[in-house]
């Protein structure tokens, strides 16, 4: 399962949740503007931007581009 990061109007959280599904992967979302630990976390992790996708252990796994390279070969 993924843990990712998002916020409303994000196009590229879109498009990461929706292929996530046509993969059939298992996600949890966390949206950072209902929740400031979330945010805060991403901060100090030095990630600027959203989606950021980590596997459930708490490992980075990367952000949309990172999806999309991964699941152009499956």
């Amino acid at each position: 399962m993924f843990l990712i990061y998002t916020q409303p109007r994000c196009n590229y959280c879109l498009m990461a949740k929706r292929l996530l599904d046509e993969k059939g992967e298992a996600y949890m979302e966390i949206d950072i503007t209902e929740d400031v630990d979330a945010k805060n976390k991403i901060r100090s992790l030095g990630f600027k931007t959203v989606p950021q996708i980590f596997y459930s252990d708490g490992k980075h796994f990367g952000d949309y581009e990172k999806l999309e390279k991964t699941y152009v070969w499956v």
